[in-house]
């Protein structure tokens, strides 16, 4: 198992998330997730464990 603390299973949550946000918004208008509670509070949930694993990454990995 890859410590979570290391570059490469941060940037792996970081896509994961974003490939979840895809998945569950593929096919559904911009106005269709905006309207919708659950959709908006699982999107809004997997952009804040984005910005946590993003900020944990060393500034060199961040800057580019």
């Amino acid at each position: 198992m890859v410590s979570a603390k290391l570059p490469q299973a941060r940037l792996q949550h970081i896509l994961a998330q974003i490939d979840g946000i895809v998945a569950a918004t593929q096919g559904l208008a911009f106005e269709q997730v905006n309207n919708s509670f659950l959709y908006e509070r699982a999107v809004e949930r997997a952009v804040q464990i984005i910005s946590e694993a993003a900020k944990e990454l060393r500034l060199e990995l961040r800057n580019k």
